[in-house]
């Protein structure tokens, strides 16, 4: 969890159930940390709750997450997110 208190954005890979992404994506989420998930077959109510947004592939969330970052260094944002789905 201390990966996920230095973070600011999670994007958690939900392709499959899995106890401890679920345990990260609610903990994210009680932070106040904005969350993603990738899933690319059916989405569970859960996930749409938690999730501020879904992608149906990693390469959707990668060029999702670079708008972002790119919109957000231009307020003087740094990167501070660390790839907590491997």
């Amino acid at each position: 969890m201390e990966d996920i208190d230095r973070c600011t954005l999670l994007i958690a890979l939900a392709k499959t159930p899995s106890w401890g992404t679920a345990m990260e994506i609610h903990y994210a989420a009680q932070k106040g940390l904005e969350v993603w998930a990738i899933c690319d077959g059916r989405v569970s109510p859960w996930l749409r709750y938690h999730a501020a947004r879904i992608f149906r592939s990693v390469a959707d969330a990668v060029a999702a997450h670079e708008l972002h970052f790119a919109s957000r260094s231009q307020q003087g944002a740094t990167l501070d997110c660390i790839d907590v789905t491997k």
